[in-house]
């Protein structure tokens, strides 16, 4: 019972998180590498729904990418990647 009232209070914040996410977008505000990195990291892993990384990619068209935005979501990129065996090796 204590686990998935702590699973739903995580979900919860990274509901939020996201929202939070959207509205600098929406305002062109430049996301932290800690919150570019949460937001590809919820995209890898499947939590948002297809409208839902549309809209995010719509919005960061409208702003430009900074450094740390970039290093954020290359991070979250790096640790969901899967590696590939090489064939001839074997």
């Amino acid at each position: 019972m204590f686990m998935a009232v702590f699973k739903s209070k995580q979900f919860l914040i990274l509901i939020k998180n996201m929202q939070e996410i959207i509205t600098k977008l929406k305002n062109r505000s430049d996301l932290t590498q800690k919150e570019a990195f949460e937001m590809q990291e919820e995209i890898i892993s499947g939590n948002l729904s297809k409208d839902e990384i549309i809209k995010i990619f719509k919005l960061f068209e409208q702003k430009e990418m900074m450094d740390k935005e970039f290093i954020g979501i290359t991070q979250a990129t790096r640790e969901y990647k899967v590696k590939v065996l090489d064939c001839q090796a074997l």
